[in-house]
């Protein structure tokens, strides 16, 4: 079932958290302009959920993308993917950059650890107009017509196989 939750939340917490140095980020290995953050939101055994961000010069985020693991897509892995950008920093294709990379460094990560065939998945409001033209430059030309499954807003669902990462 579609799930639509709200990045910019998790925007604020991850924001202030890294200006509080209680989270720890690290440089891409593949994608320089990027930095991430490995954490297991559900406690050491759970899945683990990759924060990818990219920098102002004053360390502050310009652009979040966040991938967790979701349900499997077609019999293969699935990752959902989120994005926000601070509103200051709106307008300025930060997003649509973020995501291209950071889609790149997941599938050079998973690459390396021997996970080949996988989906990546965004669940986007109708109704949010930036993240739908981010999630069709990105992650697919082609969606599907959803329901949230817990508010019942009408959404649209974007799947990208890794196959198709550029």
């Amino acid at each position: 079932m579609p799930s639509l939750t709200d990045p910019s939340i998790g925007l604020k917490s991850f924001q202030s958290e890294l200006a509080w140095g209680r989270i720890k980020i690290d440089r891409c290995r593949w994608q320089k302009e990027l930095f991430m953050h490995l954490d297991f939101p559900t406690g050491d055994k759970g899945d683990p959920r990759y924060t990818y961000v990219s920098l102002d010069e004053k360390k502050s985020v310009k652009a979040m993308v966040i991938m967790a693991v979701a349900e499997p897509l077609h019999g293969r892995p699935c990752f959902g993917i989120g994005y926000a950008v601070p509103e200051k920093y709106r307008g300025n294709g930060y997003a649509k950059d973020a995501v291209a990379a950071a889609l790149r460094e997941f599938r050079s990560g998973m690459k390396n650890a021997r996970v080949s065939n996988f989906y990546v998945e965004a669940i986007v409001g109708k109704d949010n107009a930036p993240s739908n033209a981010v999630a069709l430059a990105t992650i697919a030309k082609d969606r599907t017509e959803v329901t949230d499954s817990l508010s019942k807003t009408p959404c649209y669902r974007y799947e990208l196989a890794s196959s198709d990462i550029p």
